[in-house]
């Protein structure tokens, strides 16, 4: 859980470092969101 929530910050100061990479950011972003929907699942 830690570590997802210090992915999230790395991606948001990523997202400012390569503005000129918006696809690999959304892909970064939609897989710390699937990361985090198995770990609701895999706990609930």
């Amino acid at each position: 859980f830690n570590r997802l929530q210090g992915l999230a910050g790395e991606i948001n100061q990523q997202s400012q470092e390569f503005q000129d990479l918006p696809e690999i950011i959304q892909k970064m972003q939609q897989l710390w969101h699937q990361r985090w929907q198995d770990l609701s699942s895999a706990i609930a």
